[in-house]
């Protein structure tokens, strides 16, 4: 809803800063809903030029071990969305996923597997690296991680099913997740 009134206000320069306190003011509330549309009004924010990308990318990591899976989901899209949007390097998602990754007790390693999902969708030329990614993090021991990577995989390889042969998480775990 903020950006929406961003976008018709005709002196939106002036008083992005409205707009942008508010929607930061809504991310750090206690409702998850309300959390999730923050998330989305920074995007579009971000989208119509009254966020830098880094400054978006800021306020995304400061949610991706937010106990709401709701937010979490949201936050991986809106990375996702951003790299293929150009707005953020490929390679500073890979790197920040992997990094992520490293502490499967976090719940910002299940947003990492959620956007490396999302992205390898969306970024046809990343594919490889991101179920490549997935494929070295799986069997962490964390049940509801290795969930979200064969989750992130099972994408991968319906976007590009070429990659099911070289996809070494079995094809008997994919089935199931897929089934």
């Amino acid at each position: 809803m903020l950006p929406a009134f961003a976008a018709v206000d005709e002196r939106a320069d002036q008083n992005s800063h409205r707009y942008l306190d508010l929607a930061l003011a809504a991310a750090e509330r206690d409702d998850e809903g309300l959390r999730k549309i923050a998330i989305e009004a920074l995007s579009d924010l971000a989208e119509q030029g009254l966020l830098s990308a880094w400054a978006f990318t800021s306020r995304l990591i400061a949610h991706v071990d937010d106990p709401s899976g709701w937010v979490r989901r949201r936050v991986a899209e809106e990375l996702a969305t951003h790299v293929s949007e150009g707005h953020l390097s490929a390679s500073w998602l890979l790197r920040w996923a992997e990094a992520e990754l490293t502490d499967p007790d976090g719940l910002g390693a299940q947003t990492a597997a959620m956007a490396v999902g999302a992205f390898g969708v969306e970024a046809a030329r990343h594919r490889r690296d991101c179920l490549a990614l997935v494929e070295t993090a799986y069997e962490t021991g964390q049940p509801i991680l290795d969930s979200r990577l064969l989750e992130a995989a099972s994408r991968l390889v319906e976007a590009s099913p070429g990659l099911a042969d070289r996809c070494e998480i079995g094809r008997e775990q994919l089935q199931t997740v897929e089934g």
